[in-house]
């Protein structure tokens, strides 16, 4: 039981226990939403951010790949060395 908020509900049913408990299971379930929508937003935040980490990490493989292909390109080429088809 959160004390303040039973106080909070207690007052505004005028004192009345019954209307109080009411008031405060309301207040409180309002409380526990909020609590869940709270968490689920931080971990929505938190799997977009790890998505975005491991989409800017593969970009940079696939650009270290490229890098690499190209200046296998251009030894071979100085070589005199053509490339066979994949």
């Amino acid at each position: 039981m959160n004390p303040g908020l039973f106080a909070k509900a207690f007052s505004e049913a005028g004192c009345d226990a019954a209307k109080a408990i009411a008031i405060y299971i309301k207040y409180r379930v309002t409380q526990i939403k909020d609590d869940i929508q709270q968490e689920q937003e931080r971990r929505r935040q938190e799997h977009e951010s790890k998505a975005k980490d491991e989409s800017m990490q593969i970009k940079a493989r696939w650009r270290k790949l490229d890098e690499e292909d190209q200046r296998i390109m251009e030894h071979e080429k100085r070589i005199g060395r053509k490339r066979e088809a994949p």
